[in-house]
């Protein structure tokens, strides 16, 4: 399943503040986006590749406290593609590449 993720990291910043400008240190939102591969109590963990046999790689782990929503868009992705598709064979006949 491929899911869009937000979620609040954490950051660092190096800037002087004071006590009048507590508003502006907040965590950073972030989406990312991958294919879910843990979701537990703890952590939901997204990968950016997969492999044959259950490999993963460019791994995300996101402690769950973090997590702000998760969405699965994996009819939009395939919705996406199918559109591609046709936009690709239009063109083909639009514009051929033989001459």
């Amino acid at each position: 399943m491929i899911v869009e993720v937000v979620w609040n990291d954490a950051i660092s910043d190096e800037t002087t503040f004071t006590n009048d400008q507590t508003e502006d240190i907040a965590p950073l939102k972030v989406t990312s986006v991958g294919m879910l591969w843990i979701d537990d109590d703890d952590k939901l963990v997204i990968a950016r590749e997969t492999f044959p046999e259950n490999n993963y790689r460019g791994v995300l782990v996101i402690p769950k406290k973090m997590v702000v929503s998760v969405r699965n868009i994996t009819h939009q992705i395939e919705v996406l593609e199918k559109v591609v598709a046709e936009q690709e064979e239009l063109l083909k006949v639009k514009f051929p590449l033989d001459k």
